[in-house]
């Protein structure tokens, strides 16, 4: 599924220029064949032979044709990937800034009633919404990577609040 859109709709364009170029040069051999003024058995099938050669040099550039548009199509879906693990990862980060700014909000108040003994005697497990979770606000996915997805659906729907 990975690609960089840019390189594979220039692949795309470069496979349409062969495409057109075989195209130009069966129209050029076509045209040139009929001028022609060998005559006889031998140019009729010598004729015969060619334009079946052209005939099938067609079908290639056919063929070339749906690869590029086989290409664009793999390019914008890779787009369209892409696009959402962008939003997902935006997602995920807004909500763990969200948590981790309550969880910080909440140790802050307790250690303000407490003072410095506060430490000493909280147990921080179970205190953070994402405990025993893959991803944490400090071990997230790298940028763009599809585990993106993953998180997001993780965070959708959690409260945040601590």
């Amino acid at each position: 599924m990975y690609g960089e859109p840019k390189q594979i709709y220039a692949l795309a364009r470069d496979v349409e220029r062969r495409e057109a170029e075989l195209r130009t040069r069966v129209r050029t051999l076509r045209a040139d064949s009929r001028t022609t003024e060998w005559a006889g058995h031998a140019a009729d099938a010598h004729q015969q032979r060619l334009e079946d050669d052209l005939r099938d040099v067609e079908r290639r550039a056919d063929q070339l044709a749906q690869a590029a548009d086989a290409l664009r199509g793999h390019a914008r879906t890779v787009e369209e990937r892409l696009a959402m693990i962008a939003a997902a990862e935006r997602e995920v980060r807004e909500w763990f800034g969200r948590a981790a700014g309550s969880v910080r909000d909440k140790v802050a108040a307790a250690a303000g009633f407490v003072g410095d003994a506060f430490d000493a005697v909280t147990p921080w497990d179970g205190v953070t919404p994402w405990d025993g979770w893959r991803w944490t606000p400090t071990d997230l996915p790298l940028v763009g990577h599809m585990d993106w997805l993953e998180a997001v659906d993780l965070v959708r729907g959690r409260s945040w609040q601590a």
